[in-house]
């Protein structure tokens, strides 16, 4: 796994319309890397760089367009979207690097480079498929694939391929869905809109981490931390040193308490100080609420404005429109079919929980308790010790006998570490990727770089993108990253995990495989371009092999003793898995009913959205209303303000809350097909790949996922696999 001494050459050199055009020498990207599968010499890039090389791969683009529209010709595939498939490559590679570069290792002014090349890829993208000419070219091999054009006659595009003619119909649609009617002065309306979205979202971001930032406090002794695990609190002493030395060393030592998470706070579940579980709490309700929540009143009114500008009813009905849902409604319906067992379920939970509170002489359980108390719960009904379960689950066995391991049984592929390479921080640990046993005939099929330590300079979060995926038009394959945000190991204590972020790594590693294992011939059928509420389903799926007999003897192996973790301890976490599910997936409806509200204003001819709040208490009141409305009324999750802290839903994501909820079902029919298949098998592995993961973005997910799964979109399923409506499966003892 560590050979150090393995060197492979990527067997196909990418396309030369990666070389950035117009460039000097001096500047990385005017170069074609062609080793080690393309990876970029992080050191020699400079945001100056990545500035210049956006400006000129998006100038190239620009006149490419021009080329493709003056072309006298009738439009082909090949004389209309083949040149701007291959100039985009240029485009892709340098929005991809700053992308992942501002997500992981923000360097001086990396965030504002970020915002300045989302901003020059968005409006050339606008201004691409708004383009009279390519409509017209656009249109017009849309309706030849459908019944041939200009008297011509369909069999004229047989010719074309499956992924073709899904392209083509792709880019019909995201011009209909950019407003390609709209007149100069509402097109230059749209633009003002982008452009203040663009930054409006980055502030957002910004004021979240801020005001994280600032919630942190100082704690001074290791008593008040009582319940707080060992790897954890090695990580707070060090945070603390690094945050204040004079201090740390003034009173030779110290802890820092981060709030850390978005809907749940995090590390609530440990602490045994009821009144440092409620600071913590409080101090992570209260963050950003003056400065973000004017900016979601703002970003949701122009979202609003835009969608009435390009004929949408709402923004809902605007980003769903090209998602794999396609409508509201289909959402909507969704949540109707869940809403009733799940707040079932939630209450029968609370109502365990006060009961235990009471043994302790609480008599009303506040939402800082509940975190705690059900972790207590678990622990006490089923044995499960929290600290002792870490102790089986190091981050570096869960990554190599955990992660590598399950994608070695199902897909057959292994994993050798190039420590000859560097990815941009020192921390960032390069695989090559093998299908099969690595060997002087196998020279790989990519790259994955882990990232999953946290730093200062990293996003608080664990998620996957991509440099490159696989594309045969640009030759390219894949180089994906998977970042994280866990404690690294300190000071001779190994990095120890939860349970929920070993599951929470196996999703995200789902993701990376879709994008590693992903192919495509076109940039714009890639992985990377998949339905934002079918990305996640790849994920979810991947998650059940984190808990999976076979996987967990592989990789929970006992940090001390070296021992494998004992099979019954894995049954007590199978029998533990329903337990707490209605109140999780409370939080996550809570949110989803949220980013709904808020992206249902209506905007009227003018503009003016009338029904939206106008002040930050109004928004508040916005918010629960909503969350009444939908019949979802809980402590801890009606009054916990959901608004100024979603980054998702304000920031990283334009909204589309509901994809976890709508992949959760996804997932469920598909671990139904696993285990009634046989579970962790190559064969099953190989149908999943070549059904889901393989096929990218080339074809309607839904429709390969029905061929798959033999089933549609429902909550049946997934209320089946949690035990929804059933009772709740534990009786406290006396």
């Amino acid at each position: 796994m560590y050979n150090t001494q393995f060197t492979s050459v990527a067997p196909r050199a990418p396309h030369d319309c990666l070389r950035v055009p117009g460039l000097p020498p001096s500047n990385p990207f005017s170069e074609l890397r062609t080793a080690d599968y393309g990876l970029e010499d992080f050191d020699r890039i400079t945001p100056q760089h990545i500035l210049e090389a956006a400006e000129a791969a998006v100038a190239h683009y620009r006149a490419t367009l021009a080329l493709v529209i003056a072309d006298p010709s009738p439009p082909t595939f090949d004389n209309t979207i083949k040149p701007l498939e291959l100039a985009q490559g240029a485009v892709n590679r340098v929005h991809n690097v700053i992308a992942v570069l501002n997500m992981v290792h923000n360097f001086e002014g990396s965030a504002d480079v970020a915002a300045r090349v989302r901003t020059l890829v968005a409006d050339c993208r606008t201004d691409m498929q708004a383009s009279q000419g390519l409509v017209e070219r656009i249109q017009r091999l849309h309706a030849g694939v459908l019944k041939g054009y200009d008297g011509g006659d369909a069999a004229a595009f047989e010719w074309l391929t499956d992924e073709q003619r899904h392209l083509i119909d792709l880019m019909f649609q995201r011009q209909l869905a950019i407003g390609v009617h709209l007149g100069p002065g509402h097109r230059a309306r749209l633009h003002d809109i982008t452009e203040e979205l663009e930054h409006l979202r980055h502030q957002f971001t910004e004021n979240f981490e801020a005001a994280s930032d600032s919630a942190s406090f100082w704690v001074s002794g290791r008593t008040e931390l009582a319940g707080m695990p060992e790897s954890r609190l090695v990580a707070m002493r060090a945070a603390a040193r690094d945050r204040d030395p004079a201090r740390f060393d003034r009173e030779r030592g110290g802890y820092l308490m981060e709030v850390r998470g978005t809907h749940r706070i995090k590390d609530l579940e440990h602490l045994h100080n009821r009144d440092l579980r409620r600071r913590v709490y409080e101090r992570g309700q209260d963050r950003a609420a003056d400065t973000n929540l004017p900016l979601a009143i703002r970003i949701s009114t122009l979202r609003a404005e835009a969608a009435r500008l390009l004929g949408y009813a709402t923004h809902v009905h605007r980003k769903t429109h090209l998602e794999a849902s396609g409508t509201p409604e289909v959402v909507t319906n969704l949540l109707h079919e869940l809403t009733e067992p799940v707040m079932r379920q939630a209450e029968a939970e609370l109502e365990v929980l006060r009961d235990r509170a009471r043994r302790d002489g609480i008599d009303n359980l506040e939402p800082w308790d509940i975190a705690y108390y059900l972790e207590a719960v678990r622990n006490e009904q089923f044995h499960l010790d929290h600290d002792d379960l870490m102790n089986y689950l190091e981050l570096r066995n869960v990554v190599e006998y955990g992660l590598f391991h399950a994608a070695k049984q199902l897909y057959g592929l292994t994993f050798r570490r190039r420590m000859d390479l560097f990815a941009y921080h020192h921390d960032a640990q390069v695989y090559e990727v093998f299908d099969g046993p690595p060997g002087p005939r196998n020279s790989g099929i990519g790259l994955l770089i882990n990232d999953l330590y946290a730093r200062d300079d990293s996003t608080n979060n664990t998620w996957t993108h991509a440099f490159t995926t696989d594309v045969g038009l640009l030759r390219t394959q894949p180089i994906v990253v998977l970042s994280s945000c866990l404690d690294p190991p300190t000071y001779g204590v190994p990095s120890l995990l939860t349970l929920a972020e070993v599951i929470d790594l196996f999703r995200s590693f789902g993701h990376m495989l879709h994008l590693l294992l992903g192919r495509s011939h076109y940039p714009d059928t890639s992985a990377l371009e998949l339905p934002f509420d079918y990305l996640f389903y790849p994920m979810q799926v991947n998650g059940m092999w984190a808990t999976s007999p076979d996987v967990m003897r592989n990789y929970a192996i006992h940090v001390d003793t070296g021992e494998l973790i004992p099979r019954e301890l894995i049954d007590r976490i199978a029998r533990s898995a329903s337990w707490g599910m209605g109140l999780a997936t409370a939080v996550t409806l809570a949110a989803t009913v949220v980013d709904l509200a808020w992206h249902s204003l209506e905007a009227d001819a003018e503009g003016a959205t009338p029904h939206a709040p106008r002040t930050p208490a109004e928004a508040r009141a916005f918010e629960r209303d909503a969350l009444l409305r939908a019949g979802i009324d809980l402590p801890g999750i009606t009054d916990y303000p959901i608004t100024q802290v979603f980054a998702h839903a304000f920031a990283y994501a334009d909204s589309g809350y509901y994809a976890y909820l709508f992949s959760d079902c996804l997932e469920a029919e598909t671990v139904t097909w696993f285990t009634a298949s046989g579970g962790l098998t190559r064969e099953n592995g190989e149908a999943f790949k070549r059904s889901i993961l393989e096929p990218a973005a080339t074809r309607a997910p839904l429709t390969a996922f029905r061929r798959f799964a033999g089933a549609g979109v429902a909550a049946a399923g997934f209320l089946r696999r949690y035990g929804f409506g059933l009772p709740v499966p534990l009786t406290l003892e006396p």
